[in-house]
């Protein structure tokens, strides 16, 4: 049995969903594990299912209050972090999900505080084998997108990204 010893989070964002489709979705997953979703959209679906968790796109940090959202640029994140428990840092790498969606930007987060590194969730392009390289840019939290549920066996992939960020 494979253990973990990190704290794992489910974030559902299905641009293309309908609020029925998402809600649907969500009463398929026991309410023991809400606490650990957040929803990328339909923010209303925080009135039934009161322990999910919201993450803000960019275009809504400034509308409601969120656990989470997603920076695309240093500069903006050294701006805006502490309102949210953790961030998402992308993209990293060229993403292996979105075809040709890369940026210049250079992620380097050694500089910065604990408490944003701890916050700090490297997002883009990552691999098992791409760990490394983002933790010498100061990262120790990483989320996976492409590269697990675009492999061939997607339990095999998650398994062996544990291995390589513990």
């Amino acid at each position: 049995m494979l253990e973990l010893n990190t704290d794992f989070r489910f974030h559902l964002r299905k641009p293309n969903w309908t609020l029925v489709e998402c809600e649907r979705f969500l009463k398929e997953i026991s309410t023991s594990f809400h606490s650990r979703i957040s929803i990328h959209q339909h923010f209303e679906l925080t009135d039934p299912f009161p322990e999910i968790q919201t993450h803000l796109p960019e275009k809504k940090r400034s509308e409601r209050k969120g656990i989470s959202t997603s920076f695309h640029t240093e500069k903006d994140m050294m701006y805006d972090w502490e309102k949210f428990d953790y961030f998402f840092c992308s993209p990293l790498f060229p993403s292996i999900s979105k075809n040709g969606y890369s940026t210049d930007e250079k992620w380097d987060i050694n500089d910065c505080s604990e408490e944003i590194k701890r916050k700090a969730v490297a997002l883009g392009g990552m691999t098992a084998k791409s760990i490394s390289e983002a933790r010498k840019t100061g990262f120790q939290n990483f989320a996976f997108l492409g590269e697990i549920w675009l492999s061939e066996n997607p339990i095999e992939t998650f398994k062996e990204i544990v291995i390589h960020a513990q």
